[in-house]
């Protein structure tokens, strides 16, 4: 913080402007961060459109991997029972 007419400021804010004119170009800076934003979602969201299939088949194969996991963990289970009597 520096002094600045008796106030205190933030070093970042400009001593010859008024707080209007830093008011103006933090929301002009806002609005740039806000319109990146929009533009890399609305690119995300394409790329998940455009990959909906291999989504979907992606899905399917983590259940069948899940599945035959679960399978083979039972039957694991199983022979370690027969085994223990």
């Amino acid at each position: 913080m520096t002094k600045y007419n008796g106030k205190e400021r933030r070093r970042w804010m400009v001593s010859d402007k008024t707080d209007r004119e830093i008011l103006l170009v933090i929301a002009e800076r806002l609005e740039n961060h806000l319109n990146n934003f929009e533009s890399h979602k609305t690119s995300f969201d394409n790329h998940l459109l455009d990959d909906k299939k291999s989504f979907a088949f992606l899905n399917k194969s983590v259940y069948i991997g899940m599945g035959i996991l679960a399978v083979v963990n039972f039957l694991g289970i199983a022979t370690i029972i027969k085994i223990l009597k």
